[in-house]
């Protein structure tokens, strides 16, 4: 999993703004459903519970000055004072909005150059210039009056502190937003004032429908459960081995009766020792035929990648195997021989991957090299 600052690309928001907006309309009208809110947790709640990870777990260019600091849970951050509460969403619209007033302003630049020579060219690129600048600064006023208005039902909350280290462990794990499961179900009264509480997990093996079930307590009241996804697993190992969890309520939705919390998982430290220096390893792709949660063929997502571009690392603990992604999509997987050394690696050296090379067989597939390299932890 990255964290931290997100590799920017021009050409990939370009590209996600003209040809692929144009995509995702043409399936909207195609595939019902498509593009809804919920559809891809209903369809893989692995891979979509992945992608809201990421983007909480990392920042674009644009914002990277004014929320970095709000940000408690970065790499090489002292987590002795920082609070689980972490800046909300809404990056991905915020860059769209500044993608949109550049573009407009350095549309409008072109059009008047070229109605030096051509008159009517000239007005056309500026009205388009003057058409996209305007609804970049409508979108900025309208969040910015979504972020001004005084919230008097809400509370200020209690704030839950992140423990560098708890019985001589570090944190490995830290994932936010993570929707409580069934909440609607529960017989209890959801308030603001839960917000910072911790939480407990307690493993419900008798669950006949799931024995891997974990119930979710809040000051003794059963509040739901773990969704039946990677972190279910994680959360059984760390039960099981007796490491310490700690976790905590971030946000109340009481419109709509739902709950996330926010979870860090902690492990004994990797061994102080100077760590030998691998050499970075080149793999090659598989499985990018496979369609992703957003029912788009993988090898297609390769359009809006280049050669050196960084990717994304994720586990599948069920699959076990690392799945490869551009940031926000997939676009392969790994093979499980190398996954499993990768895997052994993880708590010693933290992973990081680019794109090698693509190319192109006989029958006109992708193929992907990517380079993998071992930094020490």
């Amino acid at each position: 999993m990255k964290y931290g600052m997100r590799t920017p690309s021009v050409k990939k928001s370009f590209k996600a703004s003209t040809a692929g907006r144009i995509k995702r309309e043409a399936k909207k009208s195609i595939i019902p459903g498509y593009g809804k809110n919920g559809i891809g947790f209903a369809k893989d709640p692995k891979k979509s519970i992945y992608n809201s990870v990421y983007h909480k777990a990392t920042v674009g260019v644009p914002d990277s000055i004014k929320s970095y600091s709000k940000s408690p849970f970065k790499r090489n951050h002292d987590y002795s004072n920082s609070p689980y509460q972490s800046a909300s969403g809404g990056i991905f619209k915020r860059i769209i909005e500044i993608f949109l007033c550049a573009f407009g302003a350095f549309g409008i630049m072109c059009g008047l150059i070229i109605a030096v020579t051509s008159v009517a060219s000239g007005v056309f690129v500026v009205i388009v210039g003057s058409g996209l600048l305007a609804y970049g600064i409508y979108l900025i006023k309208q969040n910015k009056r979504k972020i001004l208005e005084p919230n008097i039902s809400q509370p200020d909350h209690k704030t839950l502190v992140a423990k560098k280290e708890i019985d001589g462990k570090e944190i490995a794990y830290f994932y936010d937003h993570m929707d409580v499961a069934g909440v609607k179900f529960r017989d209890f009264k959801i308030d603001y004032n839960m917000m910072g509480d911790e939480i407990k997990f307690v493993p419900e093996p008798e669950n006949e429908y799931d024995e891997k079930a974990i119930k979710i307590m809040w000051n003794d009241t059963f509040i739901g459960y773990v969704h039946k996804n990677f972190l279910q697993g994680m959360i059984l190992d760390w039960i099981k081995r007796g490491d310490p969890i700690q976790a905590a309520i971030n946000d109340v939705d009481l419109e709509n009766q739902k709950i996330t919390f926010m979870i860090a998982l902690y492990r004994k430290s990797a061994n102080k020792k100077v760590k030998a220096a691998i050499q970075p390893v080149i793999t090659s792709l598989i499985g990018m035929t496979k369609k992703d949660d957003y029912d788009c063929i993988r090898q297609d997502n390769i359009d809006c990648c280049e050669e050196g571009d960084e990717l994304g690392l994720f586990y599948d603990s069920e699959l076990e195997r690392y799945i490869v992604s551009d940031g926000m999509n997939e676009i392969g997987e790994m093979n499980s021989k190398i996954s499993e050394k990768l895997y052994d690696l993880e708590d010693d050296y933290n992973l990081s991957a680019t794109l090698e090379k693509v190319t192109e067989n006989e029958s006109g597939n992708c193929e992907v090299k990517i380079k993998i390299c071992f930094d020490p932890n």
